[in-house]
């Protein structure tokens, strides 16, 4: 499931929130970890994880951060539909990201 903006994203019975942020559609799932495949990516995905730790009350700890080919994707777990949306919106800023897939389950 995709849409063209966080809040065009799929939501299941409140506990999961998934899609792409971009017109960039990425197969789910593709992404376990951290996967970096050159230097660009290397850097994208260290911004990455600085601009969600910058996000007060969001636990990095229970996310997922991968890059490949300037295309994130975000996994784990969020206390709130609002911190997915925000974790998002922060990836989606960060200069080189080209989409964000995500896949975070709300606790």
């Amino acid at each position: 499931m995709s849409g063209d903006e966080p809040g065009d994203a799929a939501i299941t019975g409140q506990t999961h929130y998934q899609g792409t942020a971009s017109g960039v559609t990425v197969v789910q799932g593709t992404t376990g970890g951290v996967t970096v495949v050159n230097s660009q990516d290397a850097v994208i995905n260290a911004n990455v994880i600085s601009a969600l730790t910058a996000i007060p009350d969001l636990r990095t700890s229970n996310l997922q951060v991968g890059t490949l080919q300037g295309i994130v994707s975000l996994r784990g777990t969020v206390e709130s539909k609002a911190a997915a949306q925000s974790a998002v919106q922060a990836a989606q800023q960060v200069p080189g990201v080209r989409s964000v897939n995500y896949d975070l389950q709300i606790m």
